[in-house]
């Protein structure tokens, strides 16, 4: 079954550390370094709340925009929230945005906020 929380981002060590953090405190999380492996986690039926994406991603690869839009069109209910780098920050218009480098604990916090 598809988790509550989806984090999408090249940083390994990123995912691992936000994920323990959730999950110690009883979220299901699904992690993906790939945003075209999460695409499948994504479309599935499910109860999809958050997903939390970088906005870049190696090149052949949907960019976080793109995989926000689509989580949308298949969970509207869903809560974004990106990380960027400044010089991206024009590029987002919708969701919440955090600024990287991005730690552990504010991933953790902006998703428990956007969770109540």
């Amino acid at each position: 079954m598809p988790a509550p929380v989806v984090l999408v981002h090249t940083s390994q060590d990123l995912l691992d550390a936000t994920a323990n953090l959730l999950s110690g405190a009883g979220q299901e999380v699904a992690t993906y370094t790939s945003s075209l492996s999460a695409i499948g986690e994504i479309k599935s039926e499910g109860r999809l709340k958050v997903l939390v994406t970088c906005l870049v991603f190696p090149e052949g690869q949907p960019n976080g925009i793109s995989l926000a839009s689509m989580t949308l069109h298949h969970r509207p209910s869903a809560k974004i929230i990106f990380t960027a780098r400044p010089d991206l920050v024009e590029h987002v218009d919708f969701g919440e945005l955090l600024l990287s480098p991005v730690t552990a604990e504010q991933l953790a916090a902006a998703v428990r906020k956007a969770l109540d």
